[in-house]
């Protein structure tokens, strides 16, 4: 299963891994960790089971999202939270949606723009790692939400 790195060892995007065959790939690839942002959690893809997910130590994170929709500022704080989490036990994170497009392009801006960066320059990073979650391919919903993310305060917990 392809991905994208977005930080080298610490976070990385994909489409919806939809089968046992492609967890497997992504503990090959190093993957410890998994944000789901689809409506329904990891759990209920073919083959991709609790005791699977806890054989490999992945460990897993649900935050459902609706398709073109946009986190709430608390799914924002969970996903960060998690992401930092993981970072200090040395798991690398993996990020999806269905495509891996929208919802989690969406999430990568924020994840920039919550250490600090402009929304330019969380922009510029994200196409440059994973060029179809550019900001023009982010919903309308999903483009206001990080513009009113990126001017409201980025520090969304301590």
């Amino acid at each position: 299963m392809d991905i994208s790195w977005i930080e080298p060892n610490i976070l990385a995007a994909s489409p919806l891994p939809s089968s046992e065959a492609d967890i497997r790939s992504l503990h090959a690839q190093g993957i410890r960790a998994i944000i789901t942002l689809t409506e329904r959690p990891i759990t209920t893809q073919a083959g991709v089971t609790p005791e699977l997910l806890s054989e490999l130590d992945i460990t897993p994170l649900h935050v459902s999202i609706d398709d073109f929709g946009a986190p709430d500022n608390q799914q924002v704080v969970d996903a960060m939270h998690f992401i930092e989490q993981m970072q200090a036990s040395n798991k690398p994170v993996l990020v999806h949606c269905k495509v891996g497009q929208g919802r989690t392009g969406t999430l990568l801006h924020a994840y920039y723009l919550n250490k600090g960066w402009s929304l330019n320059d969380a922009r510029e990073q994200v196409w440059a790692k994973r060029p179809l979650c550019d900001f023009n391919n982010l919903s309308q919903e999903q483009q206001t939400f990080l513009r009113e993310f990126a001017t409201t305060g980025r520090t969304v917990y301590i």
